[in-house]
């Protein structure tokens, strides 16, 4: 009889799920949902992933696929809190925008695209990047090069109000006769790192691929936290979502 439930406690730990607000047994790790929002004709969620020990691996976002049915050619942004638990990182908020006539670099990403900025300052100290006048001084204010990714440029005339100027890796395809579909971007403003932000193109998301990438490091972070050595772009089929995330958090 013991032998028995031995077994099927092997058998329930081997099946169980993992989805917002529950617990992964089989892998020991959790989710937790923060703020939902319609967009388009789906709806978009920010995520926290941690281990058993409430340690957290991973910050993103979750989208239904209807999203990608209801787009058209109208820009369209939603901010979502982060979740407040026992396993906050300093990343505060996150926003997702749609762009369907691309963004910068001009002439190498014009194509129609999703960004998701994952932000390490209030949305109050967002607002107030305005970038005009004496706030523009502040906005191309280069950072040390110990907290610039090796390989990260500054793309001119990338500032923008409330998102900062883009640093954008001069060895991605998209510089090298290549085509856009994924990139990595690490956003500044008065010389410190405001944000990290994944762009994709829609394409990409209709192929249904789950993609890992790189994320390279500076040498230093400014502010102490959780940063990723990784990011993930998964869609779970049974479930008709997408997850947008950056994972394998380190504590610098």
């Amino acid at each position: 009889m013991k032998l028995f439930l031995f077994y099927l406690s092997v058998i329930y730990l081997s099946f169980s799920g993992c989805d917002i607000n529950n617990t992964d047994i089989a892998f020991r790790t959790k989710i937790f949902s923060g703020e939902s929002k319609n967009f388009g004709s789906g709806v978009v969620t920010s995520i926290i992933e941690s281990d058993e020990n409430d340690v957290p691996l991973a910050v993103g976002v979750v989208f239904t696929s209807a999203v990608l049915t209801s787009l058209d050619t109208t820009n369209l942004s939603a901010t979502l809190k982060m979740p407040q638990t026992v396993a906050s990182t300093q990343f505060d908020h996150v926003e997702v925008e749609w762009q369907p006539n691309g963004q910068l670099p001009q002439g190498i990403n014009n194509t129609p695209n999703f960004s998701i900025r994952f932000y390490i300052i209030t949305e109050s100290e967002q607002n107030n990047i305005l970038g005009i006048s004496a706030d523009s001084v502040k906005m191309y204010l280069r950072p040390d090069s110990q907290f610039i990714p090796k390989d990260y440029i500054l793309l001119p005339g990338s500032g923008s109000p409330k998102k900062g100027v883009m640093f954008y890796d001069s060895t991605a395809k998209e510089f090298n006769s290549g085509i856009f579909d994924k990139a990595l971007i690490y956003r500044y403003y008065n010389g410190k790192l405001i944000a990290i932000e994944i762009m994709i193109s829609k394409s990409f998301l209709e192929t249904n691929q789950t993609f890992i990438g790189d994320i390279k490091q500076p040498e230093k972070f400014q502010l102490p936290g959780f940063y990723p050595l990784k990011y993930n772009i998964k869609f779970t089929g049974s479930q008709n979502k997408y997850t947008v995330s950056l994972i394998n958090l380190i504590r610098h």
